[in-house]
């Protein structure tokens, strides 16, 4: 079991080619297209003036649609209507989803008719649309692949800003102007700047995750050359979920495998909410199959393959089924059970027991070892721990990027290292999502990693080595090394919790661009 376990350890004191490769893989997302992380502009920049006005957000992250009603002055939320229901990734069409949506969207309106009275000429709207999306303009794009297992048709190569502005029209709402799409990122990067001017990171650790932060315009080629912007600076929806560079165990490789998109958003895969359970239910199945833990239970079974005597057998079903699979309350709940038996952690693998296979039976009078429901306890914490520590490694690349970037304009104005950091003695990560706000011990496990990480790399010298060719041959390829330093002075890293950033942010960015 320890060597099961063994396999979700990571030392974020030796991580510095890990982080290397995420800032090259940065570098070349800023230059054109990327087979990894998409690094996507989104037009706009933090808010540089006072928000005020009523203004209308919708936000579209995953299995939620929700709309919300904010009235803002000097920045601050004076009242705000919201409401939200479920989507189904399984909705088969745009026309139907699209549907869905703008009936949401309708009944929200009505049922707030008298917060919109008089009604405005133009109600200004912000989307927030959470799915890899190359944007083109402030209120346009093209969505590049579902994630979270969407499997919509007719939505992908199109622009959804588009596609749900059409959808109102036609139910007589063209006075509801979509003028900003953003992801919940940039919406949580926005929200928290609002109040905080160290900002310069918004990250999402839900259900899926994400980052993005702020980049200097000049150095994102990718952008047209002749085009002129209103600030220096733009947001850069990063898309991390994609990043392959992170190590990889045996259970990783399954949850890829059995995901619909099995080579896509690996990173996502390996530490969002939507994807820990199941890798909690793999690892438990072999501690089981290979007599880890619960070795010799097993009464009315001699029929049954090793394989239905696992609890978290997906013969005869598919991965996500509802009724049968491990929901994150229940892994959060077996890892911090405290009791001295170690009950709730009995209770919730009986009934997965039960719901799983109905066929199997434990021996009569059998009860769970204790050493075996500690061993389970011990497993499903180092999982989430991991994902922590994997979060804390990305979050230090993007650290380490901002901070290079603030040496950099130092050096072109002439000032020293020390100089930028007393004017950016803080940068702060603002995070959203479940993962992050509701697991315990989650949020103080990855800002410890995040400060060890950077004590670690802190005027470390990285030499690797790189092949490049001139042609198409093999043999023409040669070995260049390729030395990296990583800043001697890095300022304090802060992980701050805020709260509906999806939602709120983008009315902040609708109120900063109208």
């Amino acid at each position: 079991m320890e060597s099961l376990i063994q396999q979700f350890n990571i030392d974020v004191r030796a991580v510095q080619p890990i982080l290397f490769t995420m800032l090259e893989h940065m570098h070349t997302g800023l230059q054109g297209p990327s087979h990894s992380m998409l690094m996507i502009p989104t037009f706009t920049d933090v808010p540089s003036k006072p928000v005020n006005g009523l203004y209308l957000a919708l936000d579209f992250g995953g299995t939620n649609f929700r709309c919300l009603l904010l009235n803002i002055k000097h920045n601050e939320i004076l009242d705000s209507w919201s409401d939200s229901r479920k989507i189904d990734p399984q909705i088969p069409t745009s026309k139907e989803l699209m549907s869905v949506l703008g009936g949401f969207i309708q009944d929200f309106l009505h049922l707030h008719e008298k917060e919109l009275t008089p009604r405005p000429d133009i109600l200004y709207t912000g989307y927030t649309f959470s799915f890899p999306t190359e944007q083109t303009s402030l209120n346009s794009g093209t969505l590049v692949h579902w994630t979270k297992e969407f499997i919509t048709k007719g939505c992908v190569g199109e622009d959804p800003v588009k596609q749900l502005q059409e959808e109102l029209n036609k139910r007589n709402l063209d006075w509801v102007k979509i003028i900003a799409m953003c992801n919940d990122t940039v919406g949580t990067l926005c929200t928290r700047r609002l109040t905080d001017p160290s900002v310069e990171i918004g990250v999402i650790l839900g259900t899926g995750s994400n980052a993005s932060y702020r980049e200097k315009i000049s150095n994102i080629k990718k952008l047209d050359p002749k085009a002129i912007y209103s600030s220096d600076h733009m947001l850069i929806n990063m898309e991390w979920g994609s990043f392959s560079g992170m190590p990889q165990n045996e259970f990783d490789k399954i949850i890829f495998e059995k995901t619909k998109e099995h080579s896509s958003q690996p990173f996502e895969k390996q530490i969002s909410g939507r994807y820990l359970p199941m890798m909690a239910r793999e690892a438990l199945r072999k501690a089981i199959l290979t007599g880890c833990v619960f070795n010799g239970l097993w009464g009315d079974g001699s029929t049954l393959s090793d394989e239905e005597k696992s609890p978290f057998s997906d013969i005869h079903r598919e991965m996500w089924d509802e009724k049968h699979r491990l929901r994150g309350e229940e892994m959060e709940e077996i890892i911090w059970d405290e009791s001295e038996k170690k009950e709730k952690v009995e209770e919730i693998l009986r009934q997965l027991w039960c719901k799983s296979n109905p066929r199997l039976k434990l021996r009569e009078g059998v009860t769970l070892q204790l050493s075996d429901l500690s061993l389970v306890q011990q497993l499903f914490k180092a999982i989430l721990t991991r994902s922590a520590r994997l979060s804390a490694i990305a979050v230090s690349a993007v650290v380490i990027h901002i901070v290079k970037g603030f040496i950099e304009e130092a050096k072109e104005k002439g000032r020293s290292e020390t100089d930028y950091l007393a004017k950016h003695p803080k940068i702060t990560a603002a995070i959203d999502g479940s993962l992050f706000t509701h697991n315990r011990g989650y949020k103080e496990e990855m800002a410890r990693s995040v400060e060890l990480c950077l004590d670690s790399v802190k005027g470390y010298c990285l030499t690797s080595s790189s092949s490049s060719s001139s042609s198409a041959t093999p043999s023409s390829s040669t070995e260049t090394s390729v030395s990296f330093s990583f800043p001697s002075i890095i300022p304090e890293v802060v992980l701050e919790a805020t709260n509906d950033g999806s939602g709120i942010g983008a009315a902040v960015i609708v109120a900063a661009n109208s």
